[in-house]
């Protein structure tokens, strides 16, 4: 639930003018400190705003009008174009409908405090700066359904990183976990031997605990999978171990958000990356080996991200760049995962990114569309059911209804030996 802003610091003009005279002479009062620091403080939190805002519209427009494919021609070409274009004024915002925290008057108010990080601790991430209370607490209501409502409101305290700006926010309780209102659809594309099978799983449950479910299905003794997914903890598994490699592409649209404000910076970031994909095209055209796909990578992709790394670290470590502006947050992202980012140089058969479980959770966003969603549990199961047999099919190249009919009749079959009835076993003329 969203909370008010605190009060930007205004002085009195007299006020301000003997302070910018102290400021000149040197001779700076305690109080004087405090106030500049208030005034950088919110010249920080206003330019951070117009950008995001910025930001919001642009993905709001590609929400709207489709958004162009997302290649180093077109994205540079845009960029030129907004060179040429005064920048539009910013329009008021519409307040999006639900109540703040503060309408609920009776509520039992929960403090929670960071369970491993303090104020003046050292940064977990950076390991340079320190940490600093932010003014406003991330706040969570949970409301139980009981006659009257009674809504308990969580304010969890805010931690940030006064040189690399991460926030670190404490974990809600357990009991807020029953509060998922939403409907989740899950996609998950196994590949194994060159076989391609696509899985829909739709509820309430998230993609790590969908995830966990079916790794539960896995024969023991076998060698942990590689996960390819966004940095989202939610992906991930609480109870099974997997290679974790996180998803290029995510990292690279990042600086393709603010092309247009940090043009030299994101350009040279999204030209790094285009060769790296340049050269996994090379090992797709080859057909390498998963072995001999590292080593070329190794070889040829390894120093541009040594040097993107190192560009990185550059632009934070001399203060190149604003911690907490679009282009900061966008290099912080990708140092801050940028072992999982490049994972494709260190184990075998790691891709780049995971654009193929992007492109199969299309599918379940169009059926949905189309359906007008589920009506039931029991709906949403039989929709994955049918998306899953129809989405492999189409990555092994056979047509669906054909591939159904023949299971249909050979059902008798099909229920003694499963295995030989998956879609790239396809045969019509099977005895």
């Amino acid at each position: 639930m969203p909370v008010k802003s605190p009060k930007r610091l205004q002085l009195p003009p007299k006020e301000l003018k003997a302070l910018q005279e102290r400021i000149k002479k040197r001779a700076l009062l305690d109080s004087d400190w405090d106030k500049i620091h208030a005034m950088s403080e919110t010249v920080e939190t206003l330019s951070q705003v117009i950008e995001e805002k910025n930001t919001s519209i642009g993905r709001l427009c590609k929400y709207l009008l489709g958004a162009p494919t997302e290649t180093a021609r077109n994205i540079l070409k845009r960029k030129e174009k907004s060179e040429e274009k005064p920048e539009a004024p910013l329009k008021k915002q519409k307040g999006h409908g639900k109540k703040p925290a503060s309408a609920y008057e009776g509520a039992t108010r929960v403090i929670i405090e960071h369970s491993r990080l303090a104020p003046k601790d050292p940064c977990p991430e950076c390991e340079k700066g320190k940490l600093y209370e932010l003014a406003m607490p991330s706040v969570f209501v949970h409301i139980t359904g009981n006659a009257p409502l009674k809504a308990t409101v969580y304010e969890r305290t805010r931690l940030r990183c006064n040189l690399c700006g991460e926030v670190f926010t404490p974990a809600l309780p357990a009991e807020t976990e029953n509060n998922r209102t939403g409907i989740f659809t899950s996609g998950i594309v196994s590949i194994r031997d060159e076989h391609r099978i696509g899985l829909f799983m739709t509820g309430r449950q998230h993609a790590g605990e969908n995830l966990t479910e079916l790794l539960k299905q896995r024969a023991t003794g076998l060698a942990p999978p590689i996960q390819m997914c966004d940095a989202l903890s939610r992906n991930a598994s609480k109870d099974f171990e997997t290679i974790m490699a996180n998803c290029l592409s995510h990292a690279r649209r990042q600086f393709v958000a603010w092309v247009n404000r940090f043009p030299e910076e994101c350009e040279y970031v999204i030209k790094k990356l285009g060769t790296v994909y340049h050269h996994d095209a090379i090992t797709k055209q080859q057909a390498l080996p998963m072995e001999e796909r590292l080593k070329y990578h190794q070889i040829h992709s390894g120093p541009l991200m040594a040097n993107l790394n190192a560009w990185c670290n550059r632009q934070i470590g001399e203060k190149l760049v604003e911690p907490n502006s679009g282009l900061g947050k966008a290099i912080h992202y990708m140092l801050r995962h940028w072992e999982k980012l490049s994972r494709f140089l260190h184990v075998p058969g790691a891709p780049l990114d995971n654009n193929i479980c992007e492109q199969a959770l299309k599918h379940a966003i169009l059926h949905r569309k189309n359906a007008l969603f589920y009506k039931t549990q029991r709906g949403a199961k039989v929709g994955d059911l049918f998306m899953s047999l129809i989405h492999t099919c189409q990555m092994a190249g056979i047509n669906p209804l054909d591939y159904l009919t023949w299971l249909l009749k050979q059902a008798s079959k099909l229920i003694l030996s499963p295995s030989d009835f998956l879609p790239w076993n396809y045969n019509p003329q099977h005895p």
